[in-house]
């Protein structure tokens, strides 16, 4: 029988049959149900390989299965499962690692690489669609599973690689011209009292050059430090809006209430109440009369065009956000890019807030 061979399955199946003959035993017997849970991503590191290769692993105590777990869904109890076909220098899952905060970029091949983008998309594709639950819960998940398959697949950078590369802090031409200033001026403060009357004009001269010569370096240098105080508020409102705002704030004030009970909420009603907010409030006459609306407000969901402009636009380099997940990918994958768009429109048409979304994470994708 021609493209027919032996297969085997896990429940012990032998039989002389094609793949397809395979799949239908599987799906009868229901011998994959502990193995459908999640999607795999090891299935398309190891696509090269026959059917009963793979489940011939599958069979052994060392190549037990692994499915994509997120933190959330692991047990208390118990350890994260191993893979003995993992080398020892192979950067392990950011899922294992449980990073907080901002993740470690993902080594991603260059956009050039074409074919191995077109292997990406589709790879991502299939985990994606394998997903099971409601339009939240994907989209929670979505952003960890993308990441944890760069990060098995490609590797993530060190953390260490960022220390080494910072320079050390040298002092600018300025600077060191303010130091070289103020000794001379302190030299010339100890001639000018040991100096004679007729040595302590020409001294004060030279003083008096000498503080207006520093003066202008010092505005100059005042001027410097605060465009970079400006420019350091702006990068970190840009990279992390929230946290900027928030500190901002004044701090929450904490202790004990030493007052009553009645006697603050008798001082919020005066304070806060307003006493003729019963009473209806009159147009004045000065007031210019109101045009009727022009445009009316948007509201309907992103539309495909604007997802699609919004990506090209960002540049390739960019630094991620906290999920890890660059613009590069979705400029690369058009397919995982539209996955995301349909899910994010069918959480706008049934009003679902992912919780995502509360950190700002899901904004940063568009």
């Amino acid at each position: 029988m021609a493209g027919c061979k032996l297969q085997s399955c896990i429940c012990g199946w032998k039989k002389i049959t094609s793949e397809k003959g395979l799949k239908i035993h599987q799906g009868r017997k229901k011998c994959l149900r502990e193995l459908s849970e999640g999607p795999r991503i090891d299935h398309y590191f190891f696509r090269g390989r026959a059917n009963q290769s793979i489940e011939a692993q599958w069979q052994d105590n060392h190549h037990s299965p692994q499915g994509i777990r997120t933190p959330d869904e692991a047990q208390p109890g118990m350890d994260p499962p191993m893979d003995v076909r993992t080398e020892p220098n192979q950067p392990q899952p950011a899922v294992e690692r449980n990073l907080e905060g901002q993740k470690p970029q993902i080594l991603w091949p260059k956009s050039c690489k074409k074919e191995e983008w077109e292997t990406i998309n589709i790879d991502l594709v299939h985990l994606l669609e394998g997903l099971k639950g409601g339009v939240e819960k994907k989209l929670e998940k979505i952003g960890e599973i993308i990441y944890s398959y760069g990060a098995e697949r490609f590797g993530v950078k060190s953390g260490n690689l960022k220390l080494q590369k910072e320079p050390a802090h040298l002092k600018s031409r300025r600077q060191r011209e303010i130091e070289r200033l103020v000794k001379e001026r302190r030299c010339l403060r100890k001639q000018w009292k040991k100096a004679a009357e007729a040595e302590s004009k020409g001294l004060e001269a030279v003083q008096g050059d000498l503080k207006q010569c520093l003066a202008t370096l010092r505005r100059a240098e005042c001027l410097r430090k605060q465009h970079k105080k400006k420019e350091r508020a702006r990068t970190s409102f840009y990279r992390v809006p929230y946290k900027f705002v928030k500190t901002l704030f004044v701090k929450e004030k904490f202790g004990p209430l030493k007052a009553h009970i009645r006697e603050l909420e008798e001082h919020l009603r005066k304070t806060y109440s307003d006493n003729q907010r019963h009473v209806p409030a009159c147009i004045p006459d000065d007031m210019p009369p109101i045009q009727p609306v022009e445009h009316q407000m948007e509201t309907r969901p992103t539309t495909w065009s604007e997802i699609e402009g919004t990506v090209n636009r960002a540049r390739a380099a960019s630094a991620p956000g906290p999920n890890g997940i660059p613009y590069r990918l979705y400029k690369n994958t058009p397919d995982v890019l539209r996955h995301l768009w349909k899910l994010m429109r069918m959480a706008w048409e049934k009003g679902i807030i992912p919780k995502a979304s509360h950190t700002g994470w899901c904004l940063s994708h568009f």
